[in-house]
């Protein structure tokens, strides 16, 4: 398992944390998280999702490519747990969507509280 954190914010996590639930699910897939914030975040949104708003997570790639593992940017300013949108950002990864995902999704939210 790797996991790269880029905490381009200065934002409080426990790092640990992070890696404990990313080595949790992922096993020994690599992965990067980066935090950012509002504007970044926003700008990512209008350009890849044509969404002109803030969000607390974003995903992208899979694991599909070893060479390019995905990333997940979360912005912690528009999130009560930056854990918790951590994990939705895994399972997006994954391959879930907001339609599959509840189960395993309060999982995980639940192992983590």
């Amino acid at each position: 398992m790797s996991v790269e954190i880029n905490n381009l914010v200065d934002y409080p996590i426990k790092k640990d944390l992070i890696e404990k639930i990313v080595k949790d699910i992922l096993k020994d897939k690599k992965l990067s998280i980066a935090l950012v914030d509002k504007e970044t975040i926003k700008k990512l949104n209008k350009d890849y999702r044509k969404k002109d708003e803030t969000t607390d997570v974003l995903s992208f790639g899979n694991f599909q490519d070893p060479f390019y593992p995905p990333e997940i940017i979360i912005c912690p300013f528009n999130t009560d747990n930056v854990y918790q949108v951590l994990i939705h950002g895994i399972l997006h990864t994954l391959g879930y969507n907001h339609d599959n995902m509840k189960e395993k999704q309060d999982y995980y939210f639940k192992k983590y509280e």
